[in-house]
């Protein structure tokens, strides 16, 4: 587990590509699990700032309801660089660069349980639409009847006629993601089966903790790229 010391781990970062009127539009996107961001927030400003980052993805945050919005957006914006911050519960937090036109998309009331934050985003005359969530690891019944939650949720939010970007630590450690199959035990293959009937390429092609993917990038548009 990373220490206050230590920069937030990258489990997966690289560009959302989108050809513009007036040529191709990068924004610089991470994703990681934060394992708490409070102890890391000036490494999270550095990296920002170093690498240029746009669109920040986090699980496992652990931001309190102590922690307010703008105590996290003022540590990470510098100058003109403003960032928005878009939370659900503990664990998941996104921030986007203010210049980005960024709406909120209402999940729900019968998937208010679920850790998921859902934005769209606009540029270059595109909308597209980025889901990040988190699954606690745990197989159990109840586990079961999460994962047939967080299926139904995800597919009413990439029903969508632009493409949608779902990201986030879904903690399915046996997932093969090169011929997309994993056990049969109503957490894995089901939502295996969902990217691949819906049309969802899975990007991250390293492990992120371990042995195993278990922070992943799907997008169901071949036309971004990561």
């Amino acid at each position: 587990m990373p220490t206050g010391s230590e920069a937030p781990s990258t489990n997966k970062s690289g560009s959302v590509c989108q050809d513009g009127k007036n040529g191709p539009v990068l924004f610089s996107c991470v994703l990681f699990n934060a394992c708490s961001i409070v102890n890391k927030i000036d490494n999270l400003a550095l990296l920002i700032e170093t690498q240029s980052i746009d669109i920040v993805l986090m699980t496992e945050s652990k931001l309190g309801d102590s922690i307010v919005d703008s105590f996290l957006v003022n540590a990470v914006s510098v100058s003109c660089n403003q960032f928005r911050c878009f939370r659900k519960d503990r664990n998941v937090c996104v921030l986007i660069r203010s210049c980005i036109k960024t709406i909120p998309v209402a999940i729900p009331a019968r998937f208010a349980h679920l850790e998921l934050v859902a934005v769209d985003i606009f540029n270059s005359g595109i909308w597209y639409r980025i889901v990040t969530l988190y699954r606690p690891p745990y197989y159990d019944d109840q586990a079961r009847i999460l994962m047939s939650d967080i299926l139904a949720c995800l597919q009413l939010l990439s029903s969508v006629n632009y493409p949608t970007i779902i990201a986030g630590d879904l903690n399915l450690p046996h997932a093969n993601w090169c011929d997309y199959i994993g056990p049969s035990d109503n957490i894995h293959l089901p939502f295996i089966t969902f990217a691949q009937e819906s049309g969802f390429v899975q990007y991250t092609n390293t492990p992120t903790r371990g042995d195993h993917i278990l922070d992943v990038v799907l997008c169901n548009n071949s036309f971004y790229s990561f």
